[in-house]
């Protein structure tokens, strides 16, 4: 038997050697990790001192810290509404923005619980033919895909909410209307998508027949007792919180400082961003997940609490997570939440499931990042990110997609080239980029930090390797993705931007250049045949504008079907372009051989125009 102090000695050593176990990789933390009850008085001066230091860029903050048996502390600072002076308070109401979408998998993982969803299952189960029929034909994916952002859609760029109330769009219609891309083959890429999560609340509307807002009302805040929250688009299932909402205005300091007014939007899909309410509210859903799997009124089952919490997506190494069903790891890998934002607000919610504390914050900054960003730091210690030892060094120059982008597929794809990428490059020994980001230094084998400039600040992206070790990226800890580009592929596409950059400027010049000279030929035999010329020019230079009504009117009553019709419809418009050049050739063949020469070029721009729609067009016709 072992003496007391053998003992003592044996559990001191073993608590050290459970304590360096857990530490990450090559992030060395400051002692103090993680919240403390006792230091409510502390925390909360932590907050009023940091609030005070940066009052020249908030409006107001609230925010709610807590652990598994209830609140620690609650902070409130700054107004509601800064011109008129009045304060925020416990009452003040605010957007979740992005939050909104955990309740969204919340109502999955419900679903999930109760055999009506699996994950493995093709989404089309769930969904109506009716609406199906009427989306873009997408390579088909999983409920999973949509919780994982991994259903390989880019950003939809048609409107997904309006000012106008009386223009709210019912959710399915507002998700056939503004249905993006399919940019990547799912579980291929993370590609952060509101679109998927709006489309995961409306399989949830279909399985329930429920509205999605009025599910979430009976499922969610009334178990929690929520009762100052509301998730409709148009606040209608919250009397109290409507009325809350206009007396809270919103700020930005992004080009001074500017008055927003009471920055209302009405989010089409609503399911991705449209819930308000109080700061309270937001800590009683927050707190639902720090609780035992048999206390957690939000599920039935123990497991399902367990399993919403675990890995769900890993970062390519295997080991590390990067996604729990929905909820993201932050970049120090010791939380676990989502952030925020729409025009006015800015939210986070993020938990600490080794110590079971965490916190919420909401204000009424546009693009604020002081609180919602670097709370953490207050609440948790900072992190110092030192390089450590290892023994693979990868070269990372190269230029790189961002798989969150507007421009994946359709007619904007040629604005990628020159928009959603990131070149870095390697002067000596250390590697660099003209696109905001200077000094990436590689820290471990999988995890290179980046400097943040003008803030800065500092990112940290992962390392991407194939099955067979080779680097082909980066992985956020945001859900995007930086593909790096073959050069074959690059040389490519500015070879194609060049050639109907030319097309449509030659196009321009010579048909201006027919405006001027038409009026010579007034009287002339030749009248006709330039009258002809500059509309067979006019024609092909109205194609890209020409093809993009077409699909986007057949895309609305033909649906997936649209895609039959755009090899014909290209076909037809280069020889029909071709053949009327061809044709006018002909006529001049007598009379005026050297006007040929006009035709040729012409003819050439035309096939460079229809050539390039086809390149940046084909098969993703409804991305625009």
């Amino acid at each position: 038997m072992l003496n007391k102090k053998a003992k003592r000695i044996l559990a001191l050593i073993s608590a050290v050697l459970f304590m360096i176990l857990c530490l990450p990789v090559s992030f060395a933390q400051d002692e103090t990790t993680a919240l403390i009850p006792e230091n409510d008085g502390i925390i909360k001066q932590k907050l009023t001192d940091y609030a005070i230091e940066h009052e020249g860029s908030i409006t107001s903050v609230s925010a709610v810290v807590f652990n598994k048996d209830g609140v620690i502390t609650d902070f409130v600072y700054g107004f509601a509404n800064k011109a008129e002076k009045t304060p925020a308070d416990e009452n003040t109401v605010y957007e979740w923005g992005s939050v909104t979408k955990v309740l969204t998998w919340t109502s999955v993982m419900q679903l999930y619980e109760r055999g009506q969803i699996d994950f493995s299952e093709d989404i089309y189960t769930y969904l109506p033919k009716s609406f199906t029929d009427r989306l873009p034909k997408y390579e088909h994916f999983t409920i999973l895909d949509l919780m994982n952002h991994t259903a390989g859609f880019q950003e939809t760029i048609w409107e997904v909410e309006t000012s106008d109330l009386d223009k709210l769009l019912s959710l399915d219609e507002g998700l056939i209307l503004s249905a993006p891309a399919q940019t990547y083959k799912p579980g291929e890429h993370v590609s952060y998508s509101n679109w998927g999560a709006a489309l995961a609340g409306y399989t949830v509307e279909c399985i329930t027949g429920m509205k999605f807002s009025e599910y979430v009302k009976q499922n969610i805040f009334a178990p929690l007792g929520m009762e100052h929250t509301s998730i409709a688009p148009d606040i209608s299932d919250n009397e109290w919180v409507k009325e809350q909402r206009k007396k809270t205005h919103c700020f930005s300091y992004m080009d001074g400082a500017e008055d927003l007014g009471e920055c209302r939007r009405y989010i089409h899909l609503y399911p991705a961003g449209a819930a308000c309410g109080t700061v309270s509210d937001m800590a009683l859903f927050a707190q639902a997940f720090l609780q035992d799997g048999s206390e957690c009124r939000l599920f039935q089952n123990p497991g399902t609490l367990s399993l919403m919490l675990s890995p769900s997506r890993y970062f390519s190494d295997g080991e590390t997570c990067r996604i729990s069903h929905g909820m993201y790891m932050s970049k120090d890998r010791r939380l676990i939440g989502h952030g925020g934002a729409t025009e006015g607000f800015s939210s986070d919610l993020e938990l600490n499931l080794t110590d079971c504390t965490g916190y919420v914050v909401l204000t009424n900054t546009s693009g604020e990042r002081l609180f919602t960003s670097e709370l953490y730091n207050l609440l948790y210690g900072k992190n110092e990110y030192e390089a450590g030892e290892f023994g693979n060094p990868v070269d990372i120059s190269g230029t790189y997609d961002i798989t969150r982008s507007l421009f994946g597929e359709g007619y904007f794809r040629i604005f990628r080239a020159f928009s959603d990428r990131i070149t870095i490059t390697k002067v000596g020994d250390r590697f660099t980029s003209k696109d905001g980001m200077i000094n990436f230094t590689q820290i471990d084998d999988n995890t290179v930090k980046v400097e943040i400039v003008p803030t800065g600040g500092v990112q940290f992206f992962r390392i991407r390797r194939n099955a067979s070790g080779t680097f082909e990226g980066f992985e956020l800890y945001s859900a995007t993705d930086y593909i790096k580009l073959d050069n074959r592929q690059i040389i490519t596409e500015y070879i194609m931007t060049g050639l109907l950059a030319v097309g449509l400027l030659a196009g321009i010049v010579l048909f201006i250049i027919h405006i001027i000279r038409l009026r010579k030929f007034k009287d002339s035999p030749l009248h006709k045949f330039k009258t002809l010329e500059m509309v067979a020019n006019s024609i092909y230079l109205s194609l890209p504008l020409f093809i993009f009504i077409l699909f986007r009117i057949a895309l609305i009553f033909l649906g997936s079907r649209t895609n039959l019709m755009f090899i014909p419809c290209i076909a037809i418009s280069l020889l029909a372009v071709s053949g009327f050049f061809m044709y006018m050739m002909c006529w001049l063949k007598k009379d005026k051989p050297e006007k040929k020469v006009i035709l040729i070029i012409e003819t050439v721009c035309a096939i460079f125009v229809i050539v390039g729609i086809a390149y940046w067009r084909l098969y993703q016709f409804w991305g625009l």
